[in-house]
């Protein structure tokens, strides 16, 4: 049997139960690769956790990844996570989702199985937590489901390790 573990062609991939964290791919890169093979012309913004120049270009923020983890957000409104300067995260939410945000959190259940664990991804706004989804999160496939609190359905998913910071247990 023959898959295609390319998400920009077969964004289905995703809710197969022969995903393969360690195959996949979107547009040509995966865990692991460097970052330095992004191409640069669909970047957007470049998110680099402690450095505060506000008008470094992208070039410059991305030679921050050698001392400096961070964020690659690209046009496709789909983000590469860098770790040591490799791909430690791929977050996906807009082009590559459109075939997907139909599924909802029983389908995903039915095909992955139950989630090791559920993260809540809220905010507190005022004093008040308000909740945006729940992270259904598959640890040995490293992939993560944002199912939408106001749709019941996929919203976002995430490949990679999940960084149990951004979200409520």
């Amino acid at each position: 049997m023959n898959i295609n573990f390319e998400i920009s062609e077969n964004p289905k991939i995703l809710v197969d139960k022969n995903f393969d964290f360690k195959l996949v791919r979107l547009e040509g890169l995966g865990l692991g690769d460097d970052c330095g093979r992004i191409r640069l012309v669909d970047v957007v913004d470049v998110y680099v956790e402690g450095y505060n120049e506000p008008y470094a270009n992208f070039t410059d923020r991305i030679k921050q990844f050698k001392i400096h983890d961070g964020f690659i957000h690209m046009a496709g409104k789909f983000s590469f996570g860098v770790k040591n300067q490799r791909i430690n995260e791929i977050k996906l939410t807009g082009k590559y989702m459109d075939s997907l945000k139909k599924i909802d959190k029983e389908r995903v259940i039915n095909v992955h199985g139950d989630p090791s664990e559920i993260l809540i991804d809220s905010i507190t706004w005022g004093f008040d937590p308000v909740e945006y989804g729940k992270i259904l999160v598959y640890l040995k496939k490293k992939l993560h489901f944002n199912i939408g609190s106001d749709t019941g359905r996929i919203k976002e998913i995430i490949i990679g390790d999940i960084d149990r910071n951004r979200y409520k247990p």
